[in-house]
């Protein structure tokens, strides 16, 4: 796996977190909470959910019109879907490593900005995964396409459909409308562009058309705390081929939360 460090300031405002008065933490594990890509679900994290049993408290926002929330509506905003996943932090009680793939990318780095601003309980680590940074964030031409092969077939070209999907249309007939409903939600987004006060990893495919590696290497400017970048073989999906190396990288940033005791109170 190649690798491509960048180095900003470095992490402030930390507490160890058994020091003295402060709460004893000893024996809880960290949080990993995910959030999806468009059309995802809480199935998406599993593999992750698995490997990292035993290292962190590993969960996947739901978002209406899914899932178990299959019966509500779907969210019609990008601003809706970050204070769904805001939510679901505030039911956090440990340090949390944020992490999201894609469209979920940018849904966890407004909720971090969000805590950030509202003084609440904040994100200690901001992972993204296949996405290009917040003021890249573009869905419009994929939106347009009409009919409904004629748009998955336009997803599929940009690598963000599995082909194992578009060949199987019970399955394509199944997640097309929440993958629609989801880029339709980001249509009206307008990026904050702030920086936000804990450290970012970015991991991405070496061939991935929707996030190339120059487009995610710009989250760099989105924090004033280190910020690391790694490149993995694959296109937008990478997940699964590069599982090994990428628990790795997310235990790391576990290990390293398990060590800081946040200073918000929530």
């Amino acid at each position: 796996m190649e690798s491509i460090v960048t180095h900003g300031a470095p992490t402030a405002g930390v507490t160890p977190r058994n020091a003295p008065g402060g709460p004893d933490r000893r024996g809880q594990l960290p949080a990993l909470l995910c959030v999806p890509f468009a059309g995802g679900s809480e199935d998406s994290f599993t593999a992750l959910r698995v490997r990292l049993k035993g290292h962190a408290m590993v969960t996947t926002a739901c978002y209406p019109g899914r899932g178990r929330r299959s019966s509500e509506v779907r969210p019609r905003s990008l601003e809706e879907m970050v204070a769904e996943v805001d939510a679901e932090m505030d039911c956090i009680d440990r340090p949390t490593v944020l992490l999201g793939y894609s469209m979920g990318a940018i849904v966890a780095y407004e909720v971090t900005l969000k805590r950030e601003r509202e003084n609440k309980r904040r994100v200690s680590h901001l992972v993204v995964l296949a996405s290009r940074a917040p003021r890249d964030f573009k869905v419009n031409a994929l939106i347009e396409v009409g009919g409904d092969r004629e748009f998955a077939e336009a997803i599929a070209r940009q690598g963000a459909l599995p082909a194992s999907v578009l060949a199987n249309p019970l399955v394509l007939g199944m997640c097309l409308p929440t993958l629609r409903g989801d880029l339709e939600a980001c249509r009206s987004y307008e990026p904050s562009l702030s920086k936000i006060h804990c450290p970012i990893t970015m991991i991405g495919g070496d061939s991935d058309p929707l996030a190339p590696v120059s487009e995610l290497a710009r989250w760099t400017s989105y924090t004033n705390e280190k910020a690391e970048c790694h490149v993995v073989p694959g296109g937008h999906f990478f997940l699964k081929r590069n599982l090994d190396d990428i628990v790795g990288i997310i235990r790391g940033r576990l290990n390293d939360c398990e060590y800081q005791e946040d200073i918000s109170i929530c």
